[in-house]
């Protein structure tokens, strides 16, 4: 359940407020129920009265109700549907239509891939400089290598908590 939640919250997702207190108290009841029956399913106990909620909801004369409540609005977007697709498509063929797609994130994504491209050109560069045989050593190998990878590594160490950060929030 939590990580429903986390999920939605991530995705920014609302749900309706009766369904999040639906959700809790049946979560409870099962979580009670497990600790005085370990055998206890909350949804095989609840299941016919559900079904018993749904029926009622969903009859006929319910819909009909339904109908008779929203007919005067159903008929007028219904009314105002094709001139709706005929004024779209001329829109369409005269190139007039703009689509605007917003990411969120994108810049973090470029930043992240930006960090990684560079981490893939030091760790070539330094691995080029550790096959030579001239400069200062350290540790019989050459400086600027040893150099090169402990930058790769903080940077590369950086860049693993960023993406896990972002997972997990």
């Amino acid at each position: 359940m939590n990580d429903l939640i986390n999920l939605m919250r991530k995705c920014h997702v609302s749900m309706p407020r009766e369904f999040v207190l639906l959700a809790r108290g049946i979560g409870m009841v099962e979580e009670t129920g497990r600790k005085l029956d370990p055998t206890f399913n909350a949804v095989e106990v609840c299941k016919p009265l559900m079904m018993k909620v749904i029926r009622k909801k969903l009859t006929p004369l319910n819909f009909i109700d339904y109908i008779k409540k929203n007919i005067i609005e159903t008929e007028h977007v219904l009314k105002n549907i094709p001139l709706t697709i005929t004024k779209t498509l001329y829109k369409l063929e005269e190139g007039q239509i703009k689509i605007k797609v917003e990411y969120e994130g994108l810049e973090r994504i470029g930043n992240k891939l930006s960090i990684a491209i560079i981490l893939a050109a030091l760790i070539m560069g330094s691995s080029m400089i550790m096959t030579t045989d001239n400069g200062i050593f350290l540790l019989k190998f050459p400086y600027l290598g040893v150099l090169g990878f402990i930058i790769i590594a903080i940077l590369a160490l950086f860049l693993v908590v960023s993406i896990l950060k972002d997972r997990i929030i």
